[in-house]
């Protein structure tokens, strides 16, 4: 049973044979001047929740959201007690989504007048600190957010990073209709269309987001991505 329970820890750490349970998620919505940030956070927690994932924090920059909700305001220290919270010891994997503008310098959070850029060696540090050698799965959703995909994001060999624009380019956001930002749409498009594995994900969702850009005639947004060596063929919680 020690040796069973031995090759299982490895496989978890590998990413193999991870259930809903073994999930540890944090979604944040980093801005507050339209509702599509929310909207994101909610539909995709709704999502997972769905298929049995239950260490879910959700963090939104609307005050009055946070009112409803109970959930916390996305600022630094708020994203940092997060990844220690969804960090259980039964946690295998950690999945952080966040969405808002950006730029080259990071992520913008609204509320965090002391700190108003989420930057990559920061976020580097902060799901380091929590997830440690665990897979990780980060989706920046804003303009230039490739910008992110630095070297240091980048030497996890069981890490994931989807991002939703080169780091010269912005993101097209979303019509005055539309529920989702698009690569968000595109994602969650990819998602309901079953992909397995975030890499498929990632794939599927590339020409949703080029046709909507060509469509409305506004610049290409080039989402990248990184697909660590050892997380290849991880799959998506529920997958």
């Amino acid at each position: 049973m020690a040796g069973a329970d031995t090759r299982e820890v490895v496989q978890l750490s590998l990413g193999v044979g991870l259930t809903p349970v073994h999930w540890g998620v944090l979604l944040a919505a980093g801005h507050n001047d339209n509702a599509n940030y929310d909207y994101a956070t909610e539909d995709i927690a709704q999502r997972l929740r769905g298929v049995g994932v239950s260490n879910i924090r959700v963090l939104t920059a609307t005050p009055e959201q946070a009112d409803r909700s109970g959930a916390s305001l996305t600022t630094h220290d708020e994203i940092r007690a997060a990844f220690a919270q969804i960090a259980r010891p039964e946690t295998a994997a950690c999945l952080f989504f966040i969405t808002s503008h950006a730029n080259r310098r990071g992520i913008y959070l609204a509320l965090d007048k002391s700190q108003q850029y989420l930057t990559a060696s920061e976020l580097d540090r902060y799901v380091t600190e929590s997830c440690g050698s665990r897979p990780q799965v980060l989706i920046l959703s804003g303009c230039y957010s490739s910008a992110m995909i630095t070297t240091a994001m980048t030497r996890h060999p069981k890490r994931i990073v989807l991002a939703s624009a080169s780091p010269t380019t912005v993101s097209y956001g979303a019509t005055t209709t539309e529920r989702h930002l698009n690569f968000e749409r595109c994602l969650i498009k990819a998602y309901d269309a079953g992909a397995a594995t975030w890499r498929d994900m990632f794939q599927q969702a590339l020409p949703c987001v080029e046709e909507r850009e060509d469509w409305l005639r506004v610049p290409v947004s080039k989402p990248e991505a990184y697909i660590g060596p050892l997380v290849s063929n991880l799959r998506i919680p529920g997958r």
